[in-house]
């Protein structure tokens, strides 16, 4: 009897117990980041567990355990999760995974190595914050950054001197490929640049197109096939001329600059024998590509199948495109466009036509050297037609009063580039031409010779010089009488 008792009484104990264990309040928080998983332990044995979507984080049981498991989070989302012990516990937890892949980022910020650059990896984008000295350690960052996001390449900008670039002659002129800080590197974003730069490295490039006899290029001393001719002339003959992939230095090992070869293109230009079509020049961040176009646009009429005419224009005249890299040895890795073009008076369905020559190129060079490309020929055709009046009009017999006279001029366009680094100092100077030094300083002696003009004095002063100037009277000997006499003693 007394045992019966005393399992009535543990028996409702038990029920009693069960009845008054507290159920973890709804609502507190399991925060994760996606592709990371989270330990729990429970303080009493687990009987079930279930959570509400397991696409956003599952169970994994460790086994041989029946109050641990781990949490592991896939997406960003929330979700619930419920835990039922042996005892009757109920806990409930609201399950919160953040698209912030801190894992990758972390190991994205160890590959670029940089100090003062901050990697965030969220909802598969990679962001980028902090200082970065210069546009090499930008693209650096950019370029390390891309390798951990799938499909990431596109548009983006190479490092280093074996650098792949390639411009469009259609989209250059519209826009650059790549921006600084704040832009993206590629058309869906997938590493967002947000990086400052400390000291933004600056190139300036300064382009001459010149006109010249193909007979006349060996005045200036040099040749296209980059080894000696049988003439003993040689590509580097020219002082201050390198051609693409060549490295250019004197007997000091210095790299030579190009006052030599301009002095022999100015004399030439004296002489008459070359022209000087263009001389721009533009100043570029490095790693942006910078559009150079002298020249205009040639309408182009189009009808559609409804007949709607439809009215494009298509650029001509000389366009130079580059974009310029700076390394860190200070040399400059570039991609060249040139493209020289006019219409050559022929036309197809009333459109007019237009003649091309362009050339691509990567090149490495150092600052302050002259690089040339050459081989765009141009060759032209003229008639004259002279006549004797009257005569020369008459149909038939007429052309026996006519002279007709045929020439052809060929010649060679050459074009010179000069890329420069731009200091600190030079930023914030705009170089100008020397037209316009000319004309400013004209302007300086002009307001240097102004003075202020007091009115009063120059009455006063006219009044003067009229008084002097009247006749004064005469005596009889013709001397002018003084108002002082000398007294004879």
């Amino acid at each position: 009897m007394n045992l019966n008792l005393l399992g009535r009484i543990a028996f409702l104990g038990a029920v009693s117990f069960s009845l008054t264990v507290p159920a973890v309040s709804a609502g507190t928080l399991l925060r994760l980041d996606v592709n990371t998983s989270r330990y729990m332990e429970m303080p009493s044995p687990i009987q079930r567990i279930a959570i509400g979507n397991p696409d956003i984080a599952t169970i994994v049981e460790i086994p041989d355990s029946e109050t641990e498991f781990l949490l592991v989070a896939h997406k960003p989302g929330t979700t619930s999760l419920f835990i039922w012990s042996e005892y009757g516990e109920r806990f409930e937890y609201t399950v919160g995974v953040s698209p912030e892949d801190v894992g990758l980022a972390a190991l994205i910020e160890n590959s670029i190595g940089l100090p003062n650059v901050h990697v965030k990896m969220v909802d598969g984008k990679v962001l980028l914050t902090g200082t970065v000295k210069d546009q090499y350690e930008r693209n650096y960052a950019l370029r390390t950054a891309q390798l951990y996001v799938k499909g990431a390449g596109g548009n983006s900008i190479s490092v280093g001197s074996n650098v792949n670039l390639e411009l469009q002659a259609q989209n250059a002129t519209q826009n650059s490929v790549g921006t600084v800080g704040g832009a993206t590197s590629e058309d869906s974003g997938a590493v967002i640049d947000l990086l400052h730069m400390i000291s933004p490295t600056q190139v300036r490039l300064e382009a001459q197109v010149v006109a010249i006899n193909p007979e006349d290029k060996e005045s200036l001393g040099f040749h296209y096939s980059g080894a000696l001719s049988s003439s003993g002339i040689s590509a580097a003959s020219a002082p201050g001329i390198f051609f693409g992939g060549e490295s250019y230095r004197d007997g000091s090992g210095r790299t030579p600059y190009r006052n030599n070869i301009n002095v022999a293109i100015e004399a030439l230009v004296t002489q008459s024998r070359a022209k000087i079509l263009s001389r721009p020049s533009i100043t570029t961040m490095s790693g942006e590509a910078a559009v150079i176009q002298v020249g205009g646009q040639i309408p182009y009429t189009t009808r559609d199948s409804n007949g709607v005419a439809n009215t494009s224009y298509k650029d001509y005249g000389i366009i130079l495109q580059f974009r310029p890299l700076v390394d860190a040895d200070n040399r400059i890795v570039s991609s060249i466009h040139t493209e020289i073009s006019k219409p050559n008076g022929e036309t197809v369905d009333g459109q007019p036509v237009l003649e091309r020559r362009r050339t691509d190129s990567v090149v490495t060079v150092s600052p302050g050297s002259t690089m040339i490309i050459g081989g765009l020929m141009d060759s032209s055709e003229s008639k004259i037609v002279s006549k004797i009046p009257f005569l020369g009009d008459i149909p038939v017999i007429g052309e026996f009063f006519k002279y007709t006279s045929k020439t052809k001029d060929k010649q060679e366009l050459v074009v010179l580039i000069t890329p420069y680094l731009v200091d600190e100092r030079e930023q914030s100077v705009t170089r100008m031409s020397q037209d316009m030094k000319e004309y400013y300083k004209k302007g300086q002696k002009e307001e240097q010779s102004r003075e202020v003009v007091d009115v009063e004095l120059m009455q006063q002063e006219a009044a003067e010089e009229a008084e002097a100037s009247k006749p004064k009277p005469k005596d009889d000997e013709g001397s002018i009488l003084h108002k002082d006499v000398k007294k004879n003693y």
